[in-house]
């Protein structure tokens, strides 16, 4: 975990050398004299150059840790009969095609349940006389943790599904002993501009709650707040495991 310049600050120094660089040419050309003129003007792009590649470097570092990590390898499935979207973790199969039992609405109904309700079964296909749906595979992609608590009543898990290509890793605080699990790949906020004077932006993937404060206090008795994170094991889940800890799942913003 660090404490590091925010990107409005990185903007600010930059900018100051700038006009430092800026200021020390034009001091150059007033003692040397008209020589050196031409390389004033030579360096005014020379040091435009140097800002724009140290700012979008910034930028792009920032980017990797907006939250968005796409770390999550899923799949995306369209029902034939009724057109409704749903998701699975890869690589667990819904294809229509694959199994007979997979166009069986009691087998439907038995095995197949919800990411963000694992008590509750598939919606059953509005537009099958039977309610079973023919699902068809449409796009193999990988997803981002948020995206899934937001569609989490979209995921299909199966009951009897197989290890995921996705790996989560448990994670402890090792000021204040809370801990939790994440997606392998999801940094939990932990390498970015975080202030000891708030928690990180880490929410649970079942409630969408923020993470609690640090409970470790300062000298002042106050909460550290900032979670110290350290992880640990490594794991590769069940799609079914995923939703029955979802509640103890994170991920970061």
């Amino acid at each position: 975990m660090s404490c590091a310049f925010g990107g409005r600050e990185i903007v600010l120094i930059i900018t100051a050398l700038v006009s430092a660089a800026m200021a020390a040419s034009l001091q150059i050309v007033h003692f040397k004299g008209e020589v050196l003129r031409m390389k004033r003007f030579w360096m005014v792009p020379i040091v435009v150059f140097i800002f724009m590649a140290v700012f979008f470097a910034a930028l792009s570092a920032r980017a990797d840790d907006s939250g968005d990590e796409r770390v999550v390898p899923v799949i995306r499935w369209v029902c034939f009969q009724c057109g409704k979207e749903f998701f699975t973790f890869a690589p667990d199969n819904i294809d229509g095609k694959a199994k007979t039992d997979h166009k069986m609405v009691n087998y439907q109904q038995s095995n197949w349940v919800l990411l963000g309700d694992p008590g509750k079964s598939v919606p059953k296909c509005e537009k099958s006389p039977d309610g079973a749906h023919f699902f068809e595979k449409k796009q193999e992609l990988n997803t981002s943790p948020y995206i899934i608590h937001e569609l989490r009543n979209f995921y299909i898990v199966l009951k009897n599904g197989g290890s995921l290509k996705a790996k989560i890793i448990k994670w402890k605080c090792m000021s204040c002993g809370i801990n939790g699990f994440c997606f392998l790949g999801d940094d939990m906020d932990s390498a970015t501009e975080i202030e000891f004077s708030g928690v990180q932006k880490v929410y649970n993937m079942k409630s969408g709650s923020r993470i609690p404060e640090c409970r470790l206090k300062n000298y002042r008795g106050e909460n550290i707040k900032c979670h110290m994170l350290d992880f640990t094991d490594k794991i590769e889940p069940k799609s079914i495991e995923i939703a029955k800890s979802l509640s103890n799942m994170w991920y970061s913003d």
